[in-house]
């Protein structure tokens, strides 16, 4: 049975689908995430622990699975210099957003 959040009007069942959709996200076996499912029924997932490269293969397949840009942001101060990457994207009709945050020493060039 298809279910999408097209078809959701309440809060409650918009969470439903998040939750179908992110069954479907954990069945096709891409890099593990915590994930949550707020009120709203976005689904948001954080990749956590993982080093620069890995972060940025990991990134590029959720991208690719979810039809979303990876987008990528690169900061620093005094003590540590970092690169934030996303993918907003919208799956089965569920808003989803994939994130993580990694130091990185020199800051690597980023490509979308």
């Amino acid at each position: 049975m298809s279910h999408d959040a097209s078809f959701e009007r309440t809060q409650a069942g918009g969470q439903f689908a998040a939750a179908l959709a992110l069954a479907h996200i954990v069945e096709i076996n891409l890099p593990a995430a915590e994930w949550m499912i707020p009120e709203s029924g976005r689904l948001c997932g954080h990749l956590k622990r993982v080093v620069d490269l890995d972060a940025r293969i990991a990134m590029r397949q959720y991208a690719t699975f979810l039809g979303g840009r990876l987008r990528a942001s690169q900061g620093r101060n005094s003590h540590t210099e970092w690169v934030h990457l996303s993918v907003d994207a919208t799956y089965r009709g569920v808003p989803v957003t994939v994130w993580t945050h990694v130091d990185v020493r020199p800051v690597a060039e980023v490509r979308s």
